[in-house]
């Protein structure tokens, strides 16, 4: 199943952490979009996930979406 995050700030990060460690979801399985490309691609470089540029690709590669972005 692929999980797609909206925002990699700091929830994304705990939440991104948390599952790459308990290891409910593979690195490869996790992507990441942010409306800062370079913010998504550190994230992505920190727990080896992929980064991805748009959230319409983000919705279409993922099973499920994460939204980590402040209301």
């Amino acid at each position: 199943m692929k999980l797609g995050f909206v925002g990699s700030g700091k929830m994304a990060t705990a939440l991104v952490q948390g599952a790459v460690s308990s290891r409910a979801f593979a690195r490869e399985d996790i992507l990441i979009c942010d409306a800062v490309p370079g913010v998504a691609e550190k994230l992505a470089s920190l727990v080896k996930a992929t980064a991805v540029a748009k959230n319409e690709e983000l919705a279409a590669k993922s099973d499920a979406i994460v939204l980590c972005v402040k209301p």
